[in-house]
């Protein structure tokens, strides 16, 4: 084993560099010129100001770091994008002068010859095979030729891309060179005929539906169709206060998979599961939400409660549970559930962001200024339509605060068209709201501007073929998913404004800024956010609407100190003593 892999390995086991130590020793490597050991320690001490901790704070290890610098960019650290990418790069060179990093994203230096030459035929476009040139320069540093790399080999990859480099995706970092190897065995003359195990790091214990007995996937289906049925008269019918959509049903079939891979986890044979009253039978029902109590560190959440709720509903009305039972059940549930609380901590933390000087108006104004740094490249091309396309997505937000499940099902004509007055009139009816109050709204002035541009100049780019989606997606026909431009928007808001945002924040954003404005205006917030009770809106804005009550006090008590009638009793200020 050689002196690096010892040291490395002895530091694995002892307690990690602060970046106040790290820069210490920075300085000390005379082998480095004065201004490179300087250009590290400003990167250093720039990515500890970033993170908001001191550097005699900061843990200099990967691990650690990592989970921090996934959700920080440049504008979140208040650096220019090329300044945070050198930040980057003399972080990772510094780490690496300590035996703390091992694989660097960019390196200079040269692949050992045999992987130079077997690479020497690919694409050396920027980016092209990224993946496989990091693996052979791990692989070359550690004596390994492209013959013998096995699984093994790709394992102690992932290893050390976890435990010593800054990538930011190791799991993926990994998949993606199995995938890349296993493509150019298959088309690149001369590449080794091995073939490596493609890792899978899902964390699953639900079984395939493939995987269960018959009898229970009949049940299951079963079930589903008299939760859809609409018709009052059916005899399948459930007591249930209207038909579920396909997306509810399809989070019901998901969470029995979830009971039953809790089940299994815990002993029971699948085969012992013959239909859904197998399932919700008390003791198995105490058995599956025990799993989900212990994933969670014994606390309730409301995954479990959820669960438990959806075990009540099949238990109540189509299966013969007895009273009893039911009793028990509803008691289990009910500890089950965390106590409504308002709105998520995380959320309450993220809505604190707007607080920070020109951040509120560099959300407000984001739109636009993507739109004209769009229109100022010139001709419209894919990469700025799809630019361009969030910045839409993003105003419709602002001015209409979406559900994202609504937001990326907008069709044109149907739920949104254009008005006379050169207005867009949006609407949806309630059958297709989650909680079925129907939503209307307008978009005026820039806003009607913005979008018109969006579907005149830009939208025309993104479809392969007709369709009516207002935000088309990747494959003909369809819409853009959930994911894709949850992402995509949550990217274009920490780019250009440092800031944390998902597409559901922008309602909370909303009931925010109204309630700064205008305290106590509930009404409002509740027919904007379009809440079926009142109730609903003080359950989730009672704890912000506090906080600004206390900033209106603060500045209430400020204001009387300052009125200058200074007649009343204890007023005058304290006569000096004589002699002083």
């Amino acid at each position: 084993m050689s002196t690096h892999d010892t040291a490395a390995q002895f530091r694995q086991t002892t307690t990690p560099i602060t970046f106040a130590e790290l820069k210490t020793r920075i300085m000390t490597h005379e082998a480095l010129s004065l201004t490179r050991r300087r250009d590290m320690v400003s990167a250093l001490a720039t990515m500890a100001k970033a993170m908001g901790l001191p550097p005699e704070f900061l843990a200099a290890e990967p691990v650690t770091l990592r989970p921090r610098l996934a959700t920080m960019t440049a504008a979140k650290a208040g650096v220019r994008p090329g300044r945070w990418r050198n930040v980057m790069s003399l972080v990772a060179s510094a780490m690496a002068l300590e035996g703390i990093v091992r694989i660097q994203g960019r390196t200079r230096e040269p692949l050992a010859p045999a992987w130079a030459a077997l690479l020497a035929p690919l694409d050396t476009t920027p980016g092209a095979h990224f993946h496989i040139w990091r693996f052979a320069r791990f692989c070359g540093g550690k004596g390994i030729t492209p013959e013998g790399v096995t699984d093994a080999i790709l394992a102690d990859y992932l290893h050390d891309l976890t435990h010593f480099s800054l990538a930011s995706e190791p799991d993926r970092g990994a998949r993606e060179v199995a995938r890349a190897w296993n493509t150019l065995a298959d088309n690149q003359s001369g590449w080794p005929g091995q073939k490596l195990t493609v890792p899978d790091n899902r964390s699953t214990y639900s079984l395939p539906w493939e995987a269960l007995p018959a009898n229970l996937v009949q049940d299951v289906d079963e079930w589903l169709a008299a939760l859809a049925d609409p018709d009052p008269f059916s005899e399948r019918a459930l007591p249930t206060r209207r038909e579920l959509r396909p997306r509810s049903l399809a989070t019901r079939k998901q969470q029995v998979r979830l009971l039953i891979g809790a089940l299994v986890q815990k002993g029971v044979p699948v085969n012992e599961l013959a239909s859904l009253a197998d399932v919700v039978r008390l003791d198995r029902t105490r058995l599956a939400l025990s799993f989900f109590w212990e994933r969670a560190e014994c606390k309730p959440t409301l995954h479990a409660g959820q669960l438990a709720d959806v075990v009540l509903m099949i238990a109540r009305h189509w299966v013969a549970t007895s009273p009893t039972d039911i009793a028990k059940l509803e008691r289990m549930a009910e500890r089950l559930r965390p106590r409504p609380s308002g709105m998520a901590d995380r959320n309450v933390e993220r809505l604190r962001q707007l607080e920070h000087p020109g951040r509120q108006k560099a959300l407000l104004t984001l739109p636009a200024r993507m739109l004209e740094a769009a229109r100022k490249v010139g001709r419209p091309t894919l990469r700025l339509a799809q630019q361009v396309q969030i910045a839409a997505a993003i105003e419709l937000l602002l001015h209409i605060p979406l559900r994202i499940s609504n937001l990326i099902t907008l069709q044109l004509g149907r739920d949104l068209r254009l008005d006379s007055d050169g207005s867009y009139v949006l609407r949806i009816v309630f059958r297709r709201v989650k909680n079925r109050v129907a939503i209307e709204g307008r978009l005026q002035g820039e806003a009607a501007r913005l979008m018109k541009l969006y579907l005149e100049r830009y939208r025309p780019l993104l479809e392969r073929e007709p369709s009516a989606w207002l935000f088309p997606g990747a494959n003909p026909g369809t819409h853009k998913t959930e994911d894709g431009l949850r992402s995509a928007i949550e990217k274009a808001v920490a780019v250009n404004t440092g800031m944390d945002i998902h597409p559901h924040l922008f309602r909370h954003i909303a009931a925010w800024l109204i309630l700064r404005q205008n305290p106590g205006n509930h009404g409002m917030v509740q027919r904007l956010l379009g809440h079926a009770s009142l109730a609903t809106t003080m359950k989730y804005y009672s704890a912000l609407e506090a906080a600004i009550a206390v900033e209106r006090y603060d500045a209430l008590i400020v204001s009387l100190r300052e009125v200058s009638d200074d007649s009343g009793p204890g007023c005058r200020p304290p006569r000096r003593p004589r002699g002083s």
